[in-house]
């Protein structure tokens, strides 16, 4: 019978479980040491943050003329002497992104006496959103297409900054250029219409920090955000998401509605006698929004979908174009070149296009529809689709975008623009596309860990791609099995960088074959012992075949790692998995004979659970002054048992030192036992980069109490590769927005993998929202109750 003691005594030891996290969370207190290490942090970050100070005084900030030089480049509406405008210069708010208001039909009363844009309608938000931009810091307003953000900030801005310097980027990578040039922007508006754009392209925390710092009155950002582009932000890999994320935490965010609410309304009514606009959107605000309306939204939208019925099809064929080529990744305006390759792609065969019903179809598509926006936008170097456009079709789905017009994108992208589109194509689906977008990028920097990252996994095929279920190679066919060898080598030139993620997937790809199973068996345990819970799994997953169990001892026979201490040490761990202990600890001692640090602190482990405990001290010191990062942990958590704290902190630490994943783990579950919600997540966050779960799982909680946006992604991402805890508190947290099928979906997984309260929540879920399936809630309710689950013995009795 196979021994697998070793997963819960060797790597489990370290903090690898939930019931371990639960019990520190229950059992273990704040020590001394980490206040005075919060001390020490606070002393360094004041250090780091007063080095602009010192270039300042070391004269290294830019002259006067090398600002405005700058501000010239790089912002927009800078004179000649380079200074910005002033916010109350800016009258017309169309300059700034608010959407052109529809026009009263001519004749009309007063038609000829209305503004491009009517009287502001007073929001309900407007006293939180000037209380947010008077702190100072990041302010974003979220919301629909056509909502009235950008209307909403530019108001706020008029009424409290008139005179303040207004900074317009001029592209995405001015703030980049500003922030390390050191230009001192006091007294200045940051204005960041549609920040997804730049967030997508750079705009991280560091930036963020150097020209707007958080809490400083004197220089303010004002972002807005689309919900559709906040998904797509969402879906970004975890390095992208994670930047997005300490961009936005530092951020207040406004949520704008759709809709007025009742006071709105009666705001707007009162106002409506002055302007038409107003009172012919309130007429119809049942049917749409209000800025929604007065925007055009739903007539611009309709004049495109009759263009495709026949109306205008060379037309609509450029919106569509336009539209799929923003999906696609390209996020500048298309020039008008690039929109007629694509456009043909919409059309007919039977249409033919000519320079001249070119030139008339986007005059068509970028026509203003009664007055307010066209279909297509013009920016100087071409045409952007107008973006009510693009949400309509991201929320509603469409098909896909056709192969033509990938093409166009490819070949039309800038240098710059290439990874855009390979993200925006492996997000939909099109690993063909993204492999060709990657690879134009390594083609000029070989060396790039995360685009050689994104290249493997856009190699690997659906079949290969892993979420927690158990590997099937045989169902792989010899397409799946010729992507994955490429992928293997991608993820190997990857793994050289150190990425854990990259190590990970290697691993697993070698270990679909027999041949490869002892490379796949090494990568694989490296990564378990960083802590990633998915690799660890999928070892245990590989060494119950039998077939690849023989072959990962015979690649680490004893007549092949004389002398070979690694390979000893691998083997061991081998024999151990496979229930041959005592084979497994002479390999151990033999490997620590030459000094193997992870060997001596493996037999620490083993001694420990054989009830010799100076031994395991003894053998983990040994592997701890060698370097060991796990035997500083181990000693760390001994010292704790035994009461001495200040030996507790010194080996926890110098593991953190080591940057030890699973130090990280301990010490942010300590930090959150103690409610340090912000020093939890710094360390939480570092063992969830290397894939583990339960840290996953506690972050997502943490973030979601600091109220940070970005705390579901992690539990989503825990619950999708299989974490029975994570799978069971999504389905809760999707139950409680109405996202019951999503919901049901995960309770269900966790359910079949034992998770008792997962049983209970279907339960609960399954009679409060079905009462037709109320059998089957009975039946889970049921299920929980005989394994001892209280509330649902309560809840079975009450039915």
């Amino acid at each position: 019978m196979r021994a697998r003691g070793w997963v819960l005594g060797f790597l489990g030891l370290l903090l690898a479980g939930a019931a371990i996290a639960g019990a520190l969370l229950q059992k273990l207190s704040l020590p001394a040491w980490l206040t005075a290490a919060t001390g020490a942090i606070a002393v360094l970050v004041v250090a780091i943050l007063t080095d602009p100070i010192k270039e300042v005084i070391k004269g290294s900030v830019i002259s006067g003329s090398s600002r405005a030089k700058l501000l010239r480049l790089h912002a927009l509406g800078v004179n000649r002497r380079g200074r910005l405008p002033k916010v109350g210069s800016y009258f017309e708010p169309v300059k700034l992104g608010v959407h052109p208001s529809l026009e009263v039909p001519c004749g009309s009363d007063d038609s000829s006496q209305l503004d491009d844009v009517p009287v502001y309608v007073p929001r309900g938000y407007d006293e939180e959103l000037e209380e947010a931009l008077q702190c100072g810091g990041l302010v974003i307003l979220e919301g629909r297409s056509a909502a009235g953000k950008t209307r909403s900030a530019y108001e706020a801005a008029s009424r409290l900054f008139p005179d303040r310097k207004l900074l317009i980027p001029a592209n995405a990578k001015s703030l980049e250029v500003l922030a390390d040039a050191h230009v001192e922007l006091k007294g200045t508006v940051i204005w960041l219409d549609n920040i997804e754009y730049y967030l997508l392209h750079g705009l991280n925390a560091r930036i963020l920090e150097a020209l707007c710092p958080a809490k400083k009155r004197a220089v303010v950002a004002i972002g807005t955000l689309r919900i559709e582009e906040r998904r797509i932000l969402d879906s970004q890999d975890r390095e992208v998401l994670r930047s997005v994320a300490e961009t936005l935490a530092r951020a207040r965010i406004i949520r704008v509605r759709r809709d007025l609410d009742d006071a709105e309304k009666r705001r707007a009514s009162e106002l409506s006698s002055s302007d038409p606009r107003i009172r012919e959107a309130l007429a119809r605000a049942d049917e749409f929004g209000f800025a929604e309306y007065l925007s055009a939204g739903p007539k611009i939208l309709r004049k495109w979908e009759s263009g495709m019925a026949g109306d205008e099809e060379v037309g609509a064929a450029i919106v569509s174009a336009a539209i799929d080529i923003r999906r696609a990744g390209f996020r500048r305006p298309a020039p008008a070149s690039l929109l007629q390759q694509a456009c043909v792609f919409y059309l007919r065969r039977d249409i033919s296009l000519e320079s001249d019903g070119m030139t008339s179809a986007i005059e068509w598509a970028a026509m203003p529809v009664q007055g307010a926006s066209g279909c297509l936008v013009p920016h100087e170097g071409g045409y952007e689709p107008f973006d009510y456009l693009v949400d309509h079709t991201q929320r509603e789905g469409v098909a896909a975008i056709p192969d033509g017009v990938w093409n166009v994108v490819l070949e039309g992208a800038w240098d710059d623009e290439l990874r855009a589109i390979g993200d925006a194509a492996f997000l939909l689906k099109r690993d063909d596309i993204a492999i060709r977008a990657y690879r134009s990028i390594l083609a000029e920097d070989p060396q790039n860990a995360r685009v050689l990252e994104r290249l493997g996994l856009a190699l690997m095929s659906p079949a290969l791609i892993r979420e927690g279920e158990p590997l099937e190679p045989r169902s792989l066919t010899e397409s799946d099995k010729k992507r994955g060898a490429m992928a293997m080598l991608t993820f190997r030139e990857a793994a050289k960088t150190g990425d854990i993620k990259a190590m990970k997937n290697w691993g697993y790809l070698a270990s679909l074959s027999n041949n490869t199973a002892t490379e796949a068996f090494s990568w694989l345990l490296r990564c378990a012992e960083l802590g990633n819970s998915q690799a660890e799994k999928w070892l245990d997953e590989m060494m119950k075949d039998d077939a690849k169990a023989t072959h990962v001892v015979n690649g680490f026979h004893p007549s092949s790692v004389d002398n070979d201490s690694e390979s000893m040490y691998y083997l061991a761990v081998a024999q151990s998995i496979l229930g041959n202990l005592e084979e497994a600890r002479d390999l151990l001692i033999r490997a620590s004979e030459l000094q193997n640090a992870r060997a001596l602190s493996f037999l620490g482990h083993l001694a420990m659970q054989d009830g010799e405990a100076d031994k395991a001290m003894e053998l983990w010191l040994e592997a701890a002054d060698l370097g060991s990062p796990s035997a500083m942990l181990a000693l760390s958590n001994r010292f704790s048992t035994l009461g001495d704290a200040a030996e507790s902190e010194r080996w926890l630490n110098l593991s953190l030192d080591a940057n030890y994943p699973l130090a990280s783990f301990k010490a942010g579950s300590i930090l959150l036992s103690q409610g340090d919600l912000e020093g939890a997540k710094e360390h939480l966050a570092k063992a969830a980069e290397a894939g583990h779960h339960e840290a996953m799982r506690l972050l997502s909680f943490t973030m979601l109490a600091l109220q940070l946006p970005d705390g579901g992604p992690w539990m989503r991402a825990a619950a999708d590769q299989g974490y029975p805890p994570a799978m069971r508190d999504l389905g809760v947290m999707l139950m409680a927005v109405d996202r019951l099928t999503e919901a049901e979906g995960y309770l269900l997984k966790a359910a079949d993998a034992g998770e008792v309260d997962a049983m209970y929540q279907l339960g609960v879920l399954l009679s409060h929202f079905f009462p037709t399936r109320r059998d089957d809630a009975v039946e889970w309710y049921r299920r929980a109750a005989t394994l001892g689950h209280e509330e649902a013995q309560t809840a079975l009795h009450d039915l």
